[in-house]
């Protein structure tokens, strides 16, 4: 039984979604680490973290979705 074309593009979603989750944590890091005031290095910091916890609930959406689409 193949992947249907709809399913297909929601697995792809959910990988691309889970990659920009990481790039947004890098260049949040990236920011906090610049910055010389606390309060700003403190909201970019929550902001990363925020990102980490988004990618982990995708993740595990992914990995309930997959079956349903690896069969």
């Amino acid at each position: 039984m193949g992947i249907s074309e709809e399913h297909k593009a929601i697995f792809d979603i959910f990988k691309q979604a889970i990659e920009d989750e990481r790039k947004s944590q890098g260049l949040y890091g990236k920011a906090a680490a610049l910055c010389d005031d606390d309060v700003m290095r403190k909201l970019f910091e929550e902001l990363r973290a925020e990102e980490a916890v988004h990618e982990a609930r995708l993740e595990e959406m992914y990995k309930d979705f997959r079956p349903l689409v690896t069969g």
